[in-house]
């Protein structure tokens, strides 16, 4: 599964630029509308922030995925094998986080196109 994470990183390598500025204009919407004096401008908010989350978090994946170590061979010494074994280890750590952070972004999403659709405008 970790060497499947690691070729889709590979693929999304070209989007990550794009991952940066989608995350800086939502940052910016989200400052702007901080400083906002309008109550119904909350769902924006909401939704800058939840689009400066997402593109972190898929920047997050895209960087941290590429360098998947290799599985170890046989041939290589029981040292090289614990290490590669417990560096394996640590994206497999990272990729139930990931799992977790991205359910909870979904969760949070689906609130968020709620709260948006049952809010008078």
């Amino acid at each position: 599964m970790i060497d499947r994470l690691q070729r889709l990183a590979d693929r999304l390598q070209p989007v990550r630029r794009v991952l940066v500025i989608i995350g800086f204009v939502a940052a910016a919407i989200a400052g702007y509308l901080l400083t906002a004096e309008s109550v119904q401008q909350d769902n924006y908010l909401l939704a800058s922030l939840i689009a400066l989350v997402w593109s972190l978090s898929a920047y997050a994946f895209v960087v941290n995925f590429q360098g998947v170590p290799s599985r170890p061979t046989r041939s290589e010494s029981l040292f090289a094998r614990l290490k590669a074994r417990l560096q394996r280890s640590w994206y497999w750590f990272l990729a139930i986080c990931l799992l977790v952070t991205s359910l909870g972004l979904i969760w949070i999403s689906l609130r968020l196109v709620w709260i948006m659709g049952h809010t008078p405008h």
